[in-house]
């Protein structure tokens, strides 16, 4: 390993690299089959990309830190499984380096870590002087029975993921970083003994604050989003966990997952992608810095698509970039449009509005992290939606098991969605025999060749392989799942009957199709105010009181049912303008009665023409309806809110009009 005196003389000769890529984008390319890393300088001018790294080995999880004091040197830290003297096995380690002339030469590439296990998502601080990473345990003494391995191979109990600190002075610090037996804010303690996983750790704005994500489960299916006070080098405090489970229906992806979180510019809201959605598949959601244990929603969804949208950051400007699939469907039967099989970076503003595709270039891969991360570490899970990735990079091990899994129904038979592997490995073999049936005999040799291997040292073999990607359902037997139409999701509704209208499905699995429309007060659909089946059209007409709703489609047929997402929402029936007199200042006035059981009237004064908002929220600052968002003339009006589906408790009505902003508590009692 270089030293690190070598390492900061470097820093103070290259000069060039801030106007290159200072307010940048660093992301993973897969062009001409290799995993390197790129930068993009400008996202107002996404037709400039710089390639950083040109090494022959796979190079992942990029971040960077532009020095505001000169010299004005960019330091780019990433992932890579390159040989070098200190990493002679060839598994993922740690390296930093500068960038001269927008290339991060070799002369300048220090690696941080050497050691027999993987080290991936490392992150800057802000400061940067601290890199924080992701690296996994080790313990050699006993081996898993295959059925509790995140992996299915004779890997070692123990193979569990930790966060470690690196202090990049001289001589070079790693520090780890452990949160063993302590509290969690949200309830429980952390286990005694750490067999857990963790990963992509960032910091906050000011560095006192670390965001990551953790599986308490041994199979590493059940990802939450945590944080943590931190006092360098690692002292900690103040451990919370952020997210926790979802209010949608019972998701159809085998992992839960809300991980890639970052915290925003200003540090007030986390940014974060979850699988616990309709579909399975990934989106990118929005919460406050001080939330605690909340649920997947949608009111706190920013994307919405038949794809899928990963790990989503955001810029200094405030816009939000993210890896997706989502474009023109090329791959998945219709209607299961905006899944295709390539792999872009967007960027959508901080409310999710104003989408845009940054790269767009079906020849390669664009990503902020490695395509399709779960997979990536988990081997062979086909996770996140119906209709979405399978792994690309195999280890020949990986590949045994795959295969065996697929073509022999005694092997394994307890082991987790076990069906979802056998029918995994039938399109990926399909696919590849088709597309390049050479490559698919080479890899099937490479596997012969090390089958006994792979059973005493799998982690010798020689390891990996580039499969072309591709999307399969888990099902094809079923019908595909309804795009919905309208009403628009987000709609505000002030007309009732509504006309709730959804895609139909066509296809070789569409024959005998009926529709059906549910619509309730929650996005769980624990209880429905229309329930409708066995429709022979795609839309139905249904009375809507005022509140929000969501509301789904669904598609069956003699294999089972394939649902649509989940839109929402809210029906502002009912505001009535009370006399003739225009008010002199805008006002908020008590509800009345209150307390109410189950009806209460909100009355309020607009002087002068205005977009104007009635939300309510409960207790905890969680929107629950939407009463009005509309423009109205100057005047008093008055809304009701209906609080039947709601439990009894402190509620909050908030009115909004252009800069005017006032809160009135009100309680119901049943």
């Amino acid at each position: 390993m270089k030293t690190f005196k070598l390492f900061l003389t470097m820093f103070t000769i290259f000069l060039f690299s801030f106007q290159l890529c200072g307010q940048s984008i660093f992301f993973v390319s897969d062009a001409g089959n290799n995993a390197d890393i790129y930068c993009m300088p400008n996202v107002n001018t996404p037709s400039v990309i710089r390639r950083v790294t040109t090494n022959a080995s796979i190079d992942n999880h990029p971040d960077y830190y532009v020095k505001t004091t000169p010299p004005y040197d960019t330091m780019v830290v990433f992932s890579s499984n390159r040989i070098t003297a200190g990493n002679p096995e060839g598994d993922f380690e740690i390296f930093v380096g500068v960038l001269i002339g927008g290339t991060l030469e070799n002369g300048s590439l220090v690696q941080l870590t050497s050691n027999n296990y993987a080290d991936r998502h490392p992150h800057f601080s802000h400061d940067g002087l601290w890199v924080i990473h992701t690296a996994n345990s080790f313990s050699w003494t006993v081996t898993c029975p295959k059925s509790r391995c995140s992996i299915p191979v004779p890997t070692p109990c123990g193979r569990y993921e930790k966060l470690s600190m690196i202090k990049l002075s001289a001589p070079i610090q790693t520090i780890p970083i452990e949160i063993v037996s302590m509290s969690i804010t949200g309830g429980g303690t952390w286990p005694s003994i750490d067999t857990t996983f963790k990963g992509h750790p960032s910091f906050n704005m000011t560095d006192n604050k670390i965001i990551f994500s953790a599986a308490m489960d041994e199979a590493g299916s059940d990802w939450e989003t945590y944080t943590v006070n931190i006092t360098f080098p690692n002292t900690l405090s103040n451990l919370t966990r952020i997210t926790q489970g979802t209010s949608y229906v019972q998701s159809p992806n085998p992992i839960q997952m809300s991980a890639g979180a970052h915290f925003t510019e200003d540090g007030n809201f986390i940014l974060y992608s979850s699988t616990r959605t309709p579909l399975g598949n990934s989106q990118l959601f929005k919460i406050p810095a001080t939330s605690v244990n909340v649920p997947v929603s949608p009111v706190n969804q920013l994307t919405w698509n038949y794809g899928n949208d990963y790990v989503p950051e955001q810029l200094s400007n405030g816009r939000i970039v993210s890896t997706s699939d989502v474009g023109l469907n090329s791959i998945c039967p219709p209607p299961d449009t905006g899944a295709t099989d390539d792999l872009d970076l967007v960027i959508i503003n901080s409310d999710g509005s104003g989408r845009g595709n940054l790269t767009n270039s079906d020849a390669n891969d664009e990503m902020l992290l490695i395509g399709d991360e779960v997979s990536w570490f988990c081997g062979l899970k086909p996770n996140l939606s119906e209709c979405t990735f399978y792994p690309k990079y195999w280890n020949i091990c990986w590949w045994k098991e795959f295969y065996r899994l697929g073509n022999e129904p005694n092997y394994l038979p307890n082991f987790p969605n076990r069906v979802l592997y056998t029918r995994a490995f039938r399109k990926v073999s399909d696919y590849m025999y088709l597309h390049n049936p050479a490559y698919f005999q080479n890899l099937m040799q490479a596997m012969s060749q090390n089958w006994n291997n792979c059973v005493s040292d799998w982690m010798n073999v020689p390891s990996w392989w580039i499969v072309p990607s591709l999307f399969g359902r888990r099902d094809t037997l079923l019908p595909p799942n309804p795009a919905l139409i309208s009403p628009l999701n987000k709609a505000q509704i002030n007309v009732t009957p509504v006309l709730f209208d959804w895609s139909d499905v066509i296809g070789d699995y569409s024959l005998a199709v009926t529709y059906g429309l549910q619509v309730s007060t929650s996005p769980g659909f624990g209880t429905t105010i229309v329930n409708q089946s066995g429709l022979a059209v795609s839309q139905y007409s249904a009375v809507i009181p005022n509140g929000r709703y969501y509301w789904r489609a669904s598609a069956t047929n003699p294999s089972g049912t394939s649902w649509s997402t989940v839109w929402y929402l809210d029906g502002v029936v009912g505001i009535i303008k009370i006399g003739t007199d225009i008010p002199k200042i805008f006002n908020l006035y008590n509800n009345f009665p209150n307390p109410f059981n189950p009806n209460t009237s909100i009355r309020f004064d607009i002087p002068k023409k205005a977009f104007t908002r009635i939300i309510i929220y409960d207790l905890l600052g969680r929107e629950v309806s939407v009463l009005v968002k509309e423009e109205l003339n100057p005047g008093t009006y008055e809304v009701e809110w209906n609080g039947t589906n709601y439990s009894s408790g402190v509620y909050y009505h908030k009115f909004i009009a252009d800069d005017f902003i006032e809160t009135k508590k009100m309680l119901m009692v049943k």
